[in-house]
């Protein structure tokens, strides 16, 4: 169904009056339908138990270390191409980085804690995450010390 908004609304996206919105045609188009909750597998509950896994490993970082990753994130705009979404949050280079460790190393990210993965070897400082090719490069990024 196609969906016309009052007072110039450019975009939206998730769910508004039992409706699913999104955009369509390179957002010319807003289009809508029915929410339909989907069938819950196993992978459902598996991308549950990493996720809130990997946000207690993040609780457990230090402040120091997020604001680096923040710094870092903020250094990685100027490298995105037009068709790409920059991640401005520090949060997300941090998921993308355990993802690419736990991809390399074989490590199930359910289950592991901060311990284990220094123990595997994990980079503990952005500088060492981008050393080891964990996240992209960018300048300047040798400052960035401080551990988690």
């Amino acid at each position: 169904m196609r969906i016309s908004y009052k007072y110039g609304i450019r975009t939206i996206s998730g769910k508004l009056d039992d409706l699913i919105h999104s955009a369509w045609n390179k957002g010319r188009v807003a289009i809508g339908r029915i929410f339909i909750m989907p069938t819950l597998v196993a992978q459902h509950f598996l991308f549950r138990d990493i996720k809130q896994n990997l946000a207690s490993i993040w609780n457990e970082c230090s402040g120091e270390f997020k604001e680096d990753l923040k710094l870092y994130a903020t250094r990685r705009i100027p490298y995105y191409t037009p068709e790409q979404i920059p991640a401005y949050a520090n949060y997300a280079h941090f998921i993308r980085f355990l993802y690419s460790f736990a991809k390399a190393e074989g490590i199930d990210l359910a289950d592991v804690t901060q311990s284990e993965l220094e123990t595997a070897g994990c980079p503990t400082s952005v500088s060492e995450i981008i050393q080891a090719d964990l996240l992209p490069k960018v300048a300047e990024s040798d400052d960035l010390t401080n551990d988690w």
